[in-house]
């Protein structure tokens, strides 16, 4: 008996499905028997509205859903992309609402909303992320389009699961414009590899255009394929994005296509490869010993590994390929690295590098050397299923995007906690003094009063009116200094690994709100979300977001009551050309103790901070203020007793990144950009800018 494991509509019509002991494949059908065939797994639906004219007077390109990224997330919650594309059917720029929503039918817990204007002439693209919630129950994943009269003309749902997953998960995105299977290897890969015997795998497709054009809609995925790219250039939106996400832990995987190196010669392989790319001349000759390896300086270390294909594999001479390898001149000193015996250089015989992979911040970018879909013979299967198995095997050793981890929890108790305000706590020090204060008058100081003026018997009404002037006192003082004013609090820190030409910028809001009030807050351009956080399940609330054509999210309608205090934040990435703040150990100083030398190149003045050598005793000493490209010398004397800086984050970069161990520098910067816009009248309480180096 087989059993249909997931189903996928083709962008030509046709509809894929994985059967259990049976090769993928494409069985061709027309939409509505997809419908009839599986309406209780799943529904697509279509309205067609008309707007008042008796028509749209825009046209649905495509609505296009990542369908088993959204068959089956993670239990913390995702971020799904989908992909629109309209075109104007009339002479005149039209204006469109696209809402996505998430939930179930009765009740939405995310809506997000863009206003779009649709010229004529080329289609239009956008994107909508939607953020599915941690819940177990199935939800729905909603996009509408509406006219500018608000009628909706198009609307398109999936079904969407964060529960049930066991074992190891691989998610993986293929874009190119000739996918004839999804995923790149034949069969399984159990049995290849002990770390993959648990190995549930998920891949969708897309057309190269379709790519995200910001991080949250690389969340889902660990790896992502890239195929042809040369018929259609990404936007520079699209090129960032995937570059960011690349720095932060992803791994993308360059594939030629037949004898085609037009995937080398993409501005996206220049971006990530640069000057190592070189024209690949084609080699036409069978592997017998290939090789597939990862560069010397690759953040998780070396790693080499030899296929045996003569041997092992069971291929004969007969079996040729087509190398591409756009990075000629490493080879042979790699194929010596992972042989058993030395090796001279120029007695490799035929043998060649099938896949190679270079470091990408904390990512890693990976490179085919050649066609691996047209060998998908049953001769070369072994040898697919072997050289994949290595590939994901590496993959997922390597250090995930923790920040694309977090960018969907909403539910973080230590940063809410880090940034409620202490001013506004009670503690035990204050209630002694208000104890020790009421006693102080009530006893001596009234009875030493009344006695000199020679009424003691008027303590009788005077100690009940000196109680209501103390409460009164301490009520009015407490109402007018917290809860006549709406107060914010604001703490941003941009956390960036040594030698990363870019960093992490996460923004944290405190509200606390005077009275019951409705707040619109925003996030500038560039921030990758923008969310309110909880500290746990009773207190959330359904989020609405909205996104202006310039990018600028905003989130509507945030209600808070009369001295409750909100939390929220935002995150996106900062260039910093690689430098941010320099070390650079010099001379001895003074009595000769060790120097450093500190070397700002950020656009922010550094105020104050602290460094730590990275010795085992966490000592930290205090750095002393550098303005923008100056630099200071820091002699190494005597360490601080206590790190303020440091335990004042620890909490933010715990619940973050995680990373809160790995700390060389902690700054805190002269820092005056917008990083939150509020419609309401606040008076900022406290701002912390910090910056922090992480080893």
């Amino acid at each position: 008996m087989f059993r249909v494991r997931s189903y996928k509509m083709h962008w030509r019509g046709a509809v894929r499905c994985r059967i259990d002991g049976v090769r993928p494949g494409w069985m061709f059908a027309r939409a509505w028997l997809l419908w009839l065939g599986t309406a209780g797994s799943f529904s697509i639906t279509t309205a067609q509205d008309a707007p008042g004219d008796g028509s749209p007077t825009v046209e649905v390109v495509e609505v296009f859903f990542a369908e088993e990224a959204a068959r089956l997330l993670g239990k913390q919650g995702s971020w799904l992309p989908v992909y629109v594309e309209l075109k104007a059917r009339t002479s005149q720029t039209e204006t469109v609402v696209i809402e996505g929503l998430v939930g179930s039918r009765k009740k939405a817990t995310f809506v997000t909303k863009q206003r779009l204007e649709v010229s004529p002439g080329a289609a239009k693209r956008c994107w909508v992320y939607l953020r599915i919630g941690p819940s177990e129950l199935t939800q729905e994943a909603r996009v509408e389009i509406r006219s500018a009269s608000g009628g909706v003309f198009h609307r398109v749902a999936r079904p969407v699961s964060t529960g049930g997953l066991h074992g190891t998960r691989l998610s993986l995105l293929v874009a190119g414009e000739s996918l004839v299977d999804v995923i790149p290897w034949p069969g399984e890969l159990k049995g290849f590899s002990k770390n993959l015997e648990e190995l549930e795998v998920q891949a969708d497709a897309c057309r190269p255009w379709q790519l995200p054009d910001s991080l949250l809609g690389y969340q889902l995925f660990d790896v992502v394929v890239l195929r042809d790219l040369s018929s259609q250039a990404l936007e520079a939106a699209q090129i960032e994005a995937l570059r960011s996400w690349v720095y932060l832990g992803g791994q993308v995987v360059f594939a030629p296509r037949g004898r085609s190196a037009a995937v080398f010669k993409s501005p996206v392989a220049r971006v990530f490869l640069g000057d190592s790319l070189v024209e690949p001349v084609p080699l036409h000759a069978f592997v017998p010993g290939a090789l597939i390896s990862t560069s010397d300086d690759a953040n998780r270390g070396s790693h080499s590994a030899r296929l045996d294909a003569g041997t092992e594999l069971g291929l004969s001479e007969t079996h040729s390929y087509t190398i591409l390898d756009p990075l000629s001149g490493r080879a042979p000193r790699e194929i010596a690295a992972a042989s058993a015996e030395a090796v001279a250089d120029d007695d490799f015989g035929s043998a060649r590098r099938l896949y190679a992979e270079r470091p990408f911040g904390r990512g890693r970018i990976g490179l085919l050397t050649f066609d691996d879909q047209s060998h998908r013979d049953q001769a070369s299967q072994k040898l697919l299923l072997a050289l994949w198995a290595q590939i994901i095997t590496w993959s997922l050793s390597g250090e995930k995007a923790q920040f694309l981890a977090q960018s969907s929890a909403v539910q973080i108790p230590a940063v809410v906690k880090a940034l409620k305000d202490p001013a506004r706590e009670v503690g035990v020090r204050v209630m002694v003094g208000l104890l020790g204060g009421y006693i102080v008058l009530a006893g001596p100081v009234l009875y030493l009063l009344l006695r000199r003026l020679n009424r003691l018997p008027a303590v009788i009404w005077a100690q009940p009116i000196l109680v209501l002037l103390y409460v009164g006192v301490i009520f009015t003082t407490a109402y007018l200094t917290k809860g006549m004013l709406t107060k914010t609090r604001l703490v941003t820190i941009i956390t960036q690994q040594a030698g990363d030409p870019i960093a992490l910028r996460e923004s944290f809001l405190s509200i606390f709100s005077s009275s019951e009030m409705t707040y619109r807050i925003s996030a500038p351009r560039g921030a990758a979300y923008l969310r309110p956080i909880y500290e746990n399940l009773a207190e959330e609330r359904p989020t609405h977001m909205l996104r202006s054509t310039g990018g600028e999210l905003t989130l509507e309608d945030h209600a808070l009551a009369h001295w409750q205090e909100g939390s929220f934040s935002s995150a996106g990435i900062v260039e910093l050309g690689g430098t941010g703040i320099e070390l650079d150990p010099v001379e001895s100083g003074t009595e000769g103790k060790p120097c450093v030398k500190v070397v700002n190149h950020l656009p922010y003045g550094v105020l104050e901070g602290v460094y730590y050598p990275g010795d085992n005793s966490r000592k930290g000493y205090a750095l002393p203020p550098v303005a923008p490209g100056a630099s200071a010398r820091l002699t190494l004397g005597d360490p601080l007793s206590e790190s303020p800086h440091e335990k004042s984050i620890g909490a933010f970069l715990d619940a973050t990144t995680g990373r809160s161990s790995g700390i060389r520098i902690v700054a805190l910067l002269d820092r005056s950009e917008e990083d939150f816009k509020i419609d309401q009248q606040t008076s900022v309480k406290k701002r912390l800018d910090y910056y922090v180096l992480l080893r």
